[in-house]
Order: structure tokens, then sequence, then C-alpha cells
């Protein structure tokens, strides 16, 4: 297994945003605020295994988060990097300019009672009203360490 990391999109204008969105991610730029109330948006840096190759792909993406629960979704069906977050348990979490280990939940792939506490549970069954309701794909990354 390696562990070369690579922007996730192909050839094209959306690599060449990921190439200049992912340093300035990195380093917090544009991150939600660690705000103890309510769901903020902002971006987010996913560094997440190939499910075949085992190769790390950066991919940045609009989260919406509420303390330690981020919740990223994507309208594109051939989408390889939800894919890859379903075949994964863990990835690393760029949020705020720190890189977090979080655990995975992708709509669809996972049961609501898998799901670890309550709280998780219950953002995870809301997630999957808009994920059906909107037509998308979506996931609820869980931070492991006590938030900011």
């Amino acid at each position: 297994m390696t562990t070369t990391t690579r922007t996730a999109a192909g050839p094209g204008p959306l690599a060449l945003l990921n190439r200049i969105a992912e340093p300035a991610i990195r380093l917090g730029i544009g991150a939600p605020p660690p705000v103890p109330f309510g769901w903020w948006s902002g971006l987010v840096l996913m560094e997440i295994p190939g499910r075949k190759s085992g190769r790390i792909y950066s991919v940045p993406a609009f989260a919406f988060a509420h303390r330690d629960l981020f919740v990223v979704s994507t309208v594109r069906e051939r989408s390889q990097w939800i894919r890859n977050l379903a075949a994964a348990e863990r990835v690393d979490l760029w949020v705020r300019g720190r890189r977090r280990n979080a655990r995975t939940f992708v709509w669809g792939d996972a049961h609501p009672r898998e799901v670890g506490t309550l709280r998780e549970r219950i953002a995870f069954r809301n997630l999957g009203i808009w994920c059906d309701a909107l037509g998308i794909r979506g996931a609820l990354l869980a931070i492991e360490e006590a938030p900011l």
C-alpha cells in the first residue's frame, strides 16, 4: 500500500482549482468556525485511501460543521471519492489548520444503528433525509478526539 497523496480530480479546471485550494485549506483558510452552537459551513480537506489502490487522495470539499461533526456531499454521480469514503472506516480530515482523524458514515452504505453516539445518529438520519430528497450522496465525518 502506497501513501502518495494525489489530488482526487482528474485533468481539467476542477483539478487545477483543487491544486490551488488545497494548500490554503490545509492552513485553515475558509474553514468552518469553531462555534459550539448551530451548523456552520466552510472548506475542509479529506485524505481518503483509494478502495482498490490504497493510494491517498486529497479531496477538498465544502462541509457543514457542528463542533466535531462534518457533513460533506456530492451531486456528481461518478464521484469516486464518495465511494472511497464509503470503503474507508476512517480518514484524515484537515480542518482549521490541523489534521484530525475522523470516522466515516456514508448515507446508503451505513445503517443508522451502526453510527456511534446518539448525536451522531440524529445528524446521520437528518443527512439521509436531505440526501434522499435531493438525490445526492452524502457522508457524516465524526472527529475522534475532543473538538477545539
